[in-house]
């Protein structure tokens, strides 16, 4: 039983990280510059900068991988910026992370 455990987390383990390259990968794919995207037309390229700057966009793949992957690790899925209405908006993961471990700890339980 402890094998199958170990075994089942193992695969676990790298079915996470699958996703989260191919994730990433989705992410650096989509056209254009997020930068650009998020500032608008009127956005000078001084502006431009310092956001890729900001955002790390301007630094080696594997960096930008490895932040990203920290940020997944620690629930810190909402970095982008403000909503709408110029607030940060609330991090569910943040708020409701022990509902959501308790959930997927069951389920990790009920599938096996």
């Amino acid at each position: 039983m402890f094998s199958y455990l170990v075994w089942r987390s193992l695969h676990s383990l790298l079915l996470l990280w699958l996703v989260t390259v191919v994730v990433f990968g989705l992410l650096h794919l989509t056209p254009g510059d997020p930068a650009s995207l998020m500032l608008g037309e009127q956005a000078t390229p001084e502006q431009i900068r310092d956001l890729r700057h900001a955002l790390g966009l301007n630094e080696p793949l594997i960096t930008q991988y490895a932040r990203f992957l920290g940020q997944a690790v620690r629930g810190d899925i909402d970095d982008i910026g403000p909503d709408r209405m110029g607030r940060r908006s609330p991090n569910i993961l943040r708020q409701k992370k022990r509902g959501f471990m308790r959930s997927a700890t069951w389920h990790f339980i009920q599938i096996g």
